[in-house]
């Protein structure tokens, strides 16, 4: 059994503010969202309500909101739901207050950089473990503890049992891979094919097309990752 865990997740909004709810759940666990918004801080703590993201939701009265950074410096494992474009600067920028045992997971879905994903980009600033958590989830289905499938992708596999431990006996189903830019490839790929999808229904509402869209799609993304080291 984990020990009892000081877990923070770094922005206020929609997937992280599921998260906590799910981790929450474990009230041994202490959880912690990480905000610069002070009307969301205040709504958490004051009412356990994000009033921005989810107002009709009551959240876990283990969940917690600040904008103190020292958190980063007490917890186990510090979730990033902030955009992509912020992390590796918000990573950089702070490297000096993460607890040096803590492991990073990333939860943005998009690059680091104009050629390297958010993993590739952290891995030369800061020596914890990144790992990706990724899957075709919604936060709103997240929160309302809707069964999701999701990975974990890290180099190392020892971090797979902590994982498996983590959200055991929640709404979060896991699978695990060594394939950390395959994962993250994939996740960035997803969100294009699926506003494809989108346009097709729209237009066509046809089995046949969407059939045909998803194949091609599937096929294009075999390709882009073995090209660019991810595994087919």
């Amino acid at each position: 059994m984990l020990k009892p865990l000081k877990i923070c997740l770094v922005g206020s909004g929609a997937i992280s503010t599921a998260f906590a709810q799910v981790l929450a759940k474990n009230d041994r666990n202490t959880v912690d969202i990480l905000s610069v918004e002070e009307d969301v801080i205040y709504s958490i703590n004051r009412h356990h309500i994000n009033h921005r993201y989810f107002p009709t939701i009551k959240l876990d009265k283990n969940i917690r909101a600040s904008a103190d950074k020292s958190f980063l410096k007490e917890s186990d494992i510090i979730f990033l739901g902030i955009p992509s474009t912020a992390i590796i600067d918000y990573v950089t920028e702070n490297k000096a207050l993460i607890n040096q045992d803590a492991i990073l997971v990333n939860l943005a879905k998009g690059f680091g950089n104009q050629s390297n994903t958010i993993p590739q980009c952290l891995e030369k600033e800061i020596s914890q473990p990144v790992i990706s958590l990724k899957g075709p989830s919604f936060a709103r289905e997240i929160i309302n503890l809707t069964p999701t499938g999701m990975t974990v992708a890290a180099k190392n596999s020892k971090y797979f049992d902590f994982f498996k431990e983590l959200f055991e006996n929640t709404n979060i189903f896991l699978d695990f891979t060594n394939d950390v830019i395959g994962v993250e490839l994939s996740s960035i790929l997803k969100n294009i094919y699926a506003i494809i999808i989108g346009i097709v229904d729209a237009h066509y509402d046809s089995p046949n097309l969407r059939s045909l869209v998803l194949t091609r799609s599937i096929n294009e993304m075999r390709y882009l990752l073995s090209r660019f080291g991810g595994k087919e």
